[in-house]
């Protein structure tokens, strides 16, 4: 049996006949067997939330998916977690952590972790709810850490014109690209509006340490 979720679909052999160099010359007396393929991405979605079963349920969290919807669809799995045996919760437990695991950074994976082990089958709704807080915060941090980059990739980009128009040297833009604070970055950015040559510009970059 091969779990399968990637987004292309599975083209390797399925019989063990097909694997071996030259079977044709056997014909019906070689040995052969088809394993089960489980293609994920090929199931529909509306057909495994229906099914409510711990099979269905794992397929459905298995999908190449964003943080966002494995949110949505950890949500929707609290009833099967409620339905199942205790055997099937500490199973299914076990197949969320390592769903989640590979998609979070090291904190957010030390609080799924602790969550997973503190939780019992009688509290899915908190554990439940507790996953989808996690993935929440992830979510919010990724976007304001995007927002960051993007601003600072906005000025180093201004930046850089400002310096080729004005002094036709670009020369310092390798140092200032590694600059990390967003208030120093503004005010290097201001030190190229106020300077009257490349000179006095690299002076500036000198006191502050940046040559």
């Amino acid at each position: 049996m091969v779990l399968y979720n990637g987004k292309n679909r599975w083209t390797a052999y399925r019989n063990f006949r097909d694997v071996l160099c030259g079977s044709e010359l056997f014909g019906e007396n070689i040995i052969d067997f088809r394993y089960i393929l489980f293609d994920i991405y090929r199931y529909d979605e509306s057909q495994l939330e229906s099914m409510t079963n711990m099979v269905s349920t794992i397929f459905l969290l298995d999908k190449e998916i964003s943080k966002e919807d494995l949110m949505k669809r950890l949500r929707l799995t609290a009833y099967v977690l409620k339905k199942i045996t205790p055997e099937q919760f500490d199973i299914l437990k076990i197949w969320i952590r390592s769903i989640m695991k590979p998609r979070l950074d090291d904190e957010s994976k030390v609080k799924v972790e602790e969550i997973l082990e503190k939780s019992s089958q009688g509290e899915v709704d908190s554990m439940v709810s507790n996953l989808g807080k996690t993935i929440d915060n992830i979510i919010k941090e990724g976007r304001k850490e995007g927002e960051k980059e993007g601003k600072k990739a906005g000025l180093l980009q201004g930046l850089e014109k400002l310096l080729d128009i004005k002094f036709s040297d670009i020369s310092y833009m390798s140092r200032i690209e590694r600059i990390e604070d967003e208030n120093t970055l503004n005010s290097v950015f201001e030190d190229a509006v106020k300077s009257n040559s490349i000179e006095e510009f690299r002076e500036k970059l000198r006191k502050r340490k940046l040559n």
